[in-house]
Protein backbone atom coordinates (compact mmCIF):
# COMPACT_ATOMS: atom_id res chain seq x y z
CA UNK A 1 0.00 0.00 0.00
CA UNK A 2 3.03 2.31 0.56
CA UNK A 3 3.95 1.53 -2.74
CA UNK A 4 1.05 2.12 -4.29
CA UNK A 5 0.36 5.55 -2.39
CA UNK A 6 3.85 7.10 -3.58
CA UNK A 7 3.14 6.27 -7.36
CA UNK A 8 -0.32 7.98 -6.79
CA UNK A 9 1.48 11.31 -5.60
CA UNK A 10 2.53 11.72 -9.70
CA UNK A 11 -1.13 11.34 -10.90
CA UNK A 12 -2.94 14.11 -11.58
CA UNK A 13 -5.79 14.68 -8.79
CA UNK A 14 -9.33 13.04 -10.18
CA UNK A 15 -7.72 10.63 -12.62
CA UNK A 16 -7.96 7.46 -10.68
CA UNK A 17 -10.54 6.26 -8.46
CA UNK A 18 -9.34 3.92 -5.64
CA UNK A 19 -12.58 1.79 -4.63
CA UNK A 20 -11.83 0.83 -0.59
CA UNK A 21 -14.45 -1.73 0.77
CA UNK A 22 -14.75 -3.12 -2.29
CA UNK A 23 -14.64 -7.15 -3.88
CA UNK A 24 -15.28 -9.02 -6.84
CA UNK A 25 -18.06 -10.99 -6.66
CA UNK A 26 -18.35 -11.73 -10.79
CA UNK A 27 -17.06 -11.44 -13.84
CA UNK A 28 -18.99 -12.63 -16.72
CA UNK A 29 -18.98 -12.65 -20.92
CA UNK A 30 -21.35 -9.67 -22.32
CA UNK A 31 -23.31 -10.21 -25.39
CA UNK A 32 -21.31 -7.89 -27.06
CA UNK A 33 -17.71 -10.41 -26.41
CA UNK A 34 -16.28 -8.53 -23.53
CA UNK A 35 -15.50 -8.91 -20.30
CA UNK A 36 -18.29 -7.13 -17.31
CA UNK A 37 -16.79 -7.32 -13.54
CA UNK A 38 -19.45 -7.19 -10.80
CA UNK A 39 -18.10 -5.66 -7.60
CA UNK A 40 -19.60 -4.99 -4.09
CA UNK A 41 -18.82 -1.95 -3.22
CA UNK A 42 -20.37 -0.37 0.14
CA UNK A 43 -22.32 -3.06 -0.15
CA UNK A 44 -23.78 -1.67 -3.65
CA UNK A 45 -23.72 -3.85 -6.98
CA UNK A 46 -21.73 -1.91 -9.30
CA UNK A 47 -20.53 -3.27 -12.86
CA UNK A 48 -17.81 -2.07 -14.84
CA UNK A 49 -16.67 -3.20 -18.46
CA UNK A 50 -12.90 -1.12 -18.49
CA UNK A 51 -11.02 -1.48 -21.73
CA UNK A 52 -8.30 -2.90 -19.51
CA UNK A 53 -8.86 -5.50 -16.59
CA UNK A 54 -5.46 -6.87 -14.84
CA UNK A 55 -5.93 -10.25 -12.31
CA UNK A 56 -3.83 -9.47 -9.88
CA UNK A 57 -6.59 -11.68 -7.99
CA UNK A 58 -3.65 -14.38 -6.68
CA UNK A 59 -3.47 -18.02 -7.40
CA UNK A 60 -7.53 -18.99 -7.79
CA UNK A 61 -8.17 -15.99 -10.01
CA UNK A 62 -11.44 -15.20 -11.14
CA UNK A 63 -9.99 -13.38 -13.93
CA UNK A 64 -8.01 -15.84 -14.85
CA UNK A 65 -11.15 -18.33 -14.63
CA UNK A 66 -13.13 -15.97 -16.89
CA UNK A 67 -10.56 -16.67 -19.73
CA UNK A 68 -10.09 -19.87 -18.96
CA UNK A 69 -14.06 -20.62 -19.80
CA UNK A 70 -13.42 -18.89 -23.27
CA UNK A 71 -10.10 -20.57 -23.90
CA UNK A 72 -9.76 -23.47 -21.69
CA UNK A 73 -6.46 -24.40 -23.67
CA UNK A 74 -4.33 -21.42 -23.38
CA UNK A 75 -6.17 -20.15 -19.21
CA UNK A 76 -4.78 -23.09 -17.53
CA UNK A 77 -1.89 -23.99 -15.72
CA UNK A 78 0.96 -25.53 -16.57
CA UNK A 79 1.87 -27.39 -12.91
CA UNK A 80 5.00 -29.04 -12.39
CA UNK A 81 5.86 -30.75 -8.51
CA UNK A 82 8.34 -29.61 -5.88
CA UNK A 83 9.80 -31.58 -3.07
CA UNK A 84 8.18 -28.50 -1.30
CA UNK A 85 4.59 -28.18 -2.47
CA UNK A 86 1.88 -29.26 0.32
CA UNK A 87 4.18 -28.36 2.92
CA UNK A 88 1.99 -26.46 5.65
CA UNK A 89 2.90 -23.76 7.52
CA UNK A 90 1.48 -21.42 10.13
CA UNK A 91 2.79 -18.34 11.71
CA UNK A 92 3.44 -17.42 15.35
CA UNK A 93 3.66 -13.70 16.13
CA UNK A 94 6.55 -12.50 18.58
CA UNK A 95 7.63 -9.89 20.28
CA UNK A 96 9.92 -7.31 19.03
CA UNK A 97 13.99 -9.12 19.34
CA UNK A 98 12.33 -12.25 21.10
CA UNK A 99 14.79 -14.08 23.22
CA UNK A 100 16.57 -16.73 21.80
CA UNK A 101 17.90 -18.39 25.50
CA UNK A 102 16.22 -18.16 29.08
CA UNK A 103 18.71 -16.18 30.03
CA UNK A 104 18.38 -13.36 27.55
CA UNK A 105 21.95 -13.20 26.59
CA UNK A 106 20.91 -14.27 23.11
CA UNK A 107 18.68 -11.73 21.09
CA UNK A 108 17.28 -12.65 17.65
CA UNK A 109 17.37 -9.15 15.76
CA UNK A 110 14.03 -7.91 13.70
CA UNK A 111 16.17 -6.62 10.48
CA UNK A 112 17.54 -10.82 9.88
CA UNK A 113 16.49 -13.49 8.76
CA UNK A 114 17.12 -16.27 11.02
CA UNK A 115 16.44 -20.09 11.97
CA UNK A 116 15.97 -21.53 15.26
CA UNK A 117 16.24 -25.56 15.01
CA UNK A 118 14.46 -27.28 17.58
CA UNK A 119 13.85 -30.65 18.78
CA UNK A 120 10.47 -33.27 17.24
CA UNK A 121 12.07 -32.04 13.71
CA UNK A 122 10.67 -28.05 14.40
CA UNK A 123 12.44 -24.82 12.86
CA UNK A 124 11.04 -21.41 13.31
CA UNK A 125 11.62 -19.15 10.52
CA UNK A 126 11.72 -15.62 11.53
CA UNK A 127 11.83 -13.23 8.34
CA UNK A 128 13.33 -9.77 8.45
CA UNK A 129 10.91 -6.87 9.67
CA UNK A 130 11.60 -2.62 10.55
CA UNK A 131 13.65 -2.64 13.43
CA UNK A 132 10.58 -0.48 14.45
CA UNK A 133 8.31 -2.72 14.46
CA UNK A 134 6.49 -4.30 17.91
CA UNK A 135 6.36 -7.94 16.42
CA UNK A 136 8.33 -10.24 14.15
CA UNK A 137 7.31 -13.37 12.80
CA UNK A 138 7.87 -17.29 12.93
CA UNK A 139 7.34 -19.61 10.43
CA UNK A 140 6.57 -23.12 10.95
CA UNK A 141 6.62 -25.14 8.26
CA UNK A 142 6.13 -29.14 8.00
CA UNK A 143 4.89 -31.49 6.47
CA UNK A 144 0.85 -32.42 6.22
CA UNK A 145 0.97 -35.39 8.44
CA UNK A 146 3.25 -33.95 11.09
CA UNK A 147 1.83 -34.52 14.59
CA UNK A 148 2.37 -31.23 15.48
CA UNK A 149 -0.64 -30.49 13.57
CA UNK A 150 -2.77 -32.83 15.37
CA UNK A 151 -2.20 -30.28 18.95
CA UNK A 152 -5.71 -28.79 19.97
CA UNK A 153 -5.14 -27.22 23.25
CA UNK A 154 -2.89 -24.40 24.10
CA UNK A 155 -1.08 -26.57 26.83
CA UNK A 156 -0.26 -29.18 24.43
CA UNK A 157 0.90 -26.24 22.26
CA UNK A 158 3.05 -24.85 25.00
CA UNK A 159 4.43 -28.61 25.92
CA UNK A 160 5.57 -29.61 22.32
CA UNK A 161 6.98 -25.69 21.81
CA UNK A 162 9.29 -26.06 25.52
CA UNK A 163 10.41 -29.91 24.23
CA UNK A 164 11.33 -28.54 20.97
CA UNK A 165 12.87 -25.04 22.00
CA UNK A 166 14.16 -25.79 25.76
CA UNK A 167 16.63 -23.31 24.62
CA UNK A 168 13.52 -20.29 24.72
CA UNK A 169 11.20 -19.43 27.69
CA UNK A 170 8.37 -20.29 25.40
CA UNK A 171 5.52 -18.89 28.01
CA UNK A 172 7.35 -15.56 28.54
CA UNK A 173 7.50 -14.84 24.64
CA UNK A 174 4.30 -16.62 23.66
CA UNK A 175 1.34 -15.13 25.83
CA UNK A 176 -2.30 -17.08 25.96
CA UNK A 177 -3.65 -15.23 23.57
CA UNK A 178 -1.29 -15.69 20.89
CA UNK A 179 -1.24 -19.23 21.56
CA UNK A 180 -4.73 -19.37 21.29
CA UNK A 181 -4.61 -16.94 18.04
CA UNK A 182 -2.17 -19.88 16.47
CA UNK A 183 -4.51 -22.64 17.10
CA UNK A 184 -7.31 -21.06 15.43
CA UNK A 185 -6.01 -20.14 12.44
CA UNK A 186 -5.97 -22.82 9.56
CA UNK A 187 -2.49 -21.52 8.17
CA UNK A 188 -1.73 -22.40 4.36
CA UNK A 189 0.18 -24.76 2.34
CA UNK A 190 2.95 -24.23 -0.38
CA UNK A 191 1.19 -24.68 -3.63
CA UNK A 192 3.20 -26.42 -6.94
CA UNK A 193 5.28 -24.50 -9.16
CA UNK A 194 2.61 -23.80 -11.74
CA UNK A 195 1.96 -20.72 -14.45
CA UNK A 196 -0.73 -19.87 -16.81
CA UNK A 197 0.05 -20.87 -20.56
CA UNK A 198 -1.15 -17.46 -21.85
CA UNK A 199 -1.20 -13.92 -20.28
CA UNK A 200 -3.25 -12.17 -22.08
CA UNK A 201 -6.46 -11.75 -24.22
CA UNK A 202 -7.32 -8.98 -27.03
CA UNK A 203 -11.51 -9.67 -26.77
CA UNK A 204 -13.48 -7.89 -29.67
CA UNK A 205 -16.46 -6.08 -29.15
CA UNK A 206 -19.54 -5.28 -30.99
CA UNK A 207 -21.17 -2.40 -29.35
CA UNK A 208 -19.83 0.67 -31.24
CA UNK A 209 -21.25 2.95 -28.15
CA UNK A 210 -17.70 1.17 -26.35
CA UNK A 211 -14.99 3.81 -26.27
CA UNK A 212 -12.90 0.71 -27.75
CA UNK A 213 -13.65 -1.62 -29.65
CA UNK A 214 -11.72 -4.04 -28.18
CA UNK A 215 -10.32 -4.92 -24.52
CA UNK A 216 -7.72 -6.04 -23.07
CA UNK A 217 -7.16 -8.28 -20.39
CA UNK A 218 -3.94 -9.33 -18.59
CA UNK A 219 -2.82 -11.53 -15.52
CA UNK A 220 0.45 -10.42 -13.03
CA UNK A 221 1.46 -11.83 -10.21
CA UNK A 222 0.13 -15.08 -8.57
CA UNK A 223 -2.82 -15.20 -11.00
CA UNK A 224 -0.16 -15.58 -13.69
CA UNK A 225 2.43 -17.94 -11.97
CA UNK A 226 2.61 -19.22 -8.45
CA UNK A 227 5.25 -21.35 -6.78
CA UNK A 228 6.82 -22.55 -3.15
CA UNK A 229 8.49 -19.61 -1.06
CA UNK A 230 11.72 -21.38 -1.43
CA UNK A 231 13.81 -18.49 -3.03
CA UNK A 232 11.54 -15.58 -1.69
CA UNK A 233 10.54 -14.56 -5.26
CA UNK A 234 6.58 -14.32 -5.26
CA UNK A 235 6.34 -10.67 -4.40
CA UNK A 236 9.62 -10.29 -6.12
CA UNK A 237 8.33 -11.43 -9.56
CA UNK A 238 4.84 -9.99 -9.01
CA UNK A 239 6.54 -6.56 -9.26
CA UNK A 240 8.59 -7.23 -12.31
CA UNK A 241 5.79 -7.58 -13.98
CA UNK A 242 4.13 -4.62 -13.59
CA UNK A 243 7.99 -2.95 -14.20
CA UNK A 244 7.97 -4.85 -17.57
CA UNK A 245 3.89 -3.79 -18.04
CA UNK A 246 4.43 -0.16 -17.85
CA UNK A 247 7.42 -0.42 -20.11
CA UNK A 248 5.67 -1.44 -22.61
CA UNK A 249 2.79 0.66 -22.09
CA UNK A 250 5.52 3.49 -22.84
CA UNK A 251 6.75 2.28 -25.76
CA UNK A 252 3.12 1.83 -27.46
CA UNK A 253 1.67 4.76 -26.31
CA UNK A 254 -0.70 2.75 -23.99
CA UNK A 255 -2.14 0.90 -27.34
CA UNK A 256 -3.37 -1.85 -25.90
CA UNK A 257 -3.40 -3.97 -28.57
CA UNK A 258 0.01 -3.75 -29.23
CA UNK A 259 1.27 -3.66 -25.69
CA UNK A 260 -0.15 -6.92 -24.31
CA UNK A 261 1.14 -9.03 -26.86
CA UNK A 262 4.14 -7.17 -26.57
CA UNK A 263 4.19 -7.77 -22.61
CA UNK A 264 3.60 -11.74 -22.78
CA UNK A 265 6.52 -12.15 -25.54
CA UNK A 266 8.93 -10.37 -23.10
CA UNK A 267 7.50 -11.84 -20.08
CA UNK A 268 6.29 -15.50 -20.40
CA UNK A 269 9.74 -16.80 -21.22
CA UNK A 270 11.12 -15.26 -17.79
CA UNK A 271 7.97 -17.01 -15.99
CA UNK A 272 8.53 -20.29 -17.68
CA UNK A 273 11.99 -19.98 -16.42
CA UNK A 274 11.14 -19.33 -13.06
CA UNK A 275 8.52 -21.58 -12.11
CA UNK A 276 11.31 -24.84 -13.28
CA UNK A 277 13.69 -22.89 -11.05
CA UNK A 278 11.20 -23.81 -8.50
CA UNK A 279 11.51 -27.36 -9.08
CA UNK A 280 14.93 -27.78 -7.69
CA UNK A 281 16.04 -24.13 -6.75
CA UNK A 282 15.63 -24.37 -2.75
CA UNK A 283 13.04 -27.16 -1.78
CA UNK A 284 14.87 -28.81 0.96
CA UNK A 285 15.64 -25.91 3.24
CA UNK A 286 12.76 -26.62 5.70
CA UNK A 287 14.62 -30.23 5.97
CA UNK A 288 11.36 -32.18 5.77
CA UNK A 289 13.82 -34.91 4.30
CA UNK A 290 17.12 -34.98 6.69
CA UNK A 291 19.35 -36.79 4.26
CA UNK A 292 17.66 -34.96 0.90
CA UNK A 293 18.32 -31.76 3.16
CA UNK A 294 21.94 -32.74 3.89
CA UNK A 295 22.48 -33.56 0.38
CA UNK A 296 21.27 -30.18 -1.00
CA UNK A 297 23.08 -28.14 1.71
CA UNK A 298 26.48 -30.01 0.65
CA UNK A 299 25.73 -29.32 -2.89
CA UNK A 300 25.09 -25.55 -2.37
CA UNK A 301 28.53 -25.38 0.20
CA UNK A 302 30.24 -27.59 -2.56
CA UNK A 303 29.17 -25.09 -5.50
CA UNK A 304 29.74 -21.98 -3.57
CA UNK A 305 33.33 -23.16 -3.47
CA UNK A 306 34.00 -24.29 -6.96
CA UNK A 307 31.72 -20.93 -7.96
CA UNK A 308 35.19 -18.84 -5.76
CA UNK A 309 37.64 -21.17 -7.05
CA UNK A 310 36.42 -21.13 -10.92
CA UNK A 311 34.32 -18.20 -11.41
CA UNK A 312 34.14 -18.72 -15.31
CA UNK A 313 33.17 -22.16 -14.91
CA UNK A 314 30.98 -22.56 -12.16
CA UNK A 315 28.31 -20.23 -11.23
CA UNK A 316 27.06 -19.16 -8.11
CA UNK A 317 23.99 -21.11 -6.52
CA UNK A 318 20.53 -20.33 -7.58
CA UNK A 319 20.12 -18.63 -4.23
CA UNK A 320 22.64 -16.34 -4.72
CA UNK A 321 21.88 -15.46 -8.25
CA UNK A 322 18.44 -14.59 -7.40
CA UNK A 323 19.69 -11.77 -5.01
CA UNK A 324 21.53 -9.93 -7.96
CA UNK A 325 19.18 -8.24 -10.29
CA UNK A 326 21.38 -8.03 -13.00
CA UNK A 327 20.46 -12.00 -13.79
CA UNK A 328 17.21 -12.57 -15.42
CA UNK A 329 15.28 -15.89 -14.23
CA UNK A 330 16.31 -16.99 -17.66
CA UNK A 331 19.59 -16.26 -17.63
CA UNK A 332 19.95 -18.17 -14.08
CA UNK A 333 18.27 -20.90 -15.57
CA UNK A 334 20.41 -21.09 -18.80
CA UNK A 335 23.84 -20.87 -16.17
CA UNK A 336 22.22 -23.19 -14.12
CA UNK A 337 21.33 -25.61 -16.94
CA UNK A 338 24.68 -25.54 -18.30
CA UNK A 339 26.63 -26.31 -14.99
CA UNK A 340 24.21 -29.66 -14.84
CA UNK A 341 25.68 -30.20 -18.48
CA UNK A 342 29.29 -29.58 -17.62
CA UNK A 343 28.48 -31.86 -14.08
CA UNK A 344 27.42 -34.73 -16.39
CA UNK A 345 30.04 -34.73 -19.03
CA UNK A 346 32.65 -34.33 -16.63
CA UNK A 347 31.65 -37.87 -14.63
CA UNK A 348 31.09 -39.14 -18.48
CA UNK A 349 35.00 -38.24 -19.09
CA UNK A 350 36.00 -39.59 -15.47
CA UNK A 351 33.98 -42.65 -16.18
CA UNK A 352 35.64 -43.19 -19.45
CA UNK A 353 39.12 -42.64 -17.60
CA UNK A 354 38.56 -44.83 -15.35
CA UNK A 355 37.54 -47.67 -17.60
CA UNK A 356 40.41 -46.72 -20.07
CA UNK A 357 43.14 -47.20 -17.13
CA UNK A 358 41.73 -50.64 -16.07
CA UNK A 359 41.55 -52.22 -19.83
CA UNK A 360 45.02 -51.00 -19.75
CA UNK A 361 45.89 -52.89 -16.68
CA UNK A 362 44.36 -55.47 -17.79
CA UNK A 363 46.56 -55.89 -21.22
CA UNK A 364 49.59 -55.16 -19.11
CA UNK A 365 48.84 -57.89 -16.74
Amino acid sequence: MQILSMGLKDVPPGSINILCNASCSEIRQTSDGGLQLIADVDGKKVMYEPNLLIGADGLNSSVRQALHDIEPENFSMHVLDSPSAGLRFKVLRLPAHPPGSKDGSLRLQNSSIARVSGNNGLGLGLLPQNDDSDYCTANIILKPDHPFWDIKSVEALYECLESSFPQMPIREIIPQEEAERFLACSGGAFPKPQYCKSLHKLLSRTDASKSSPSQGVLLVGDAAHSFPPDLGQGVNSGFEDVVVLNKVLEECNDQIEVALPMFEERRLPDVKALVEIMVWGGPYQYRQDQVKASMWFMRLAAQSIFNKLLPMFVPPPVIVMMQNRNYSYREIAAQQSALATRGFQILAAAAAAACAVLIKQGQIA
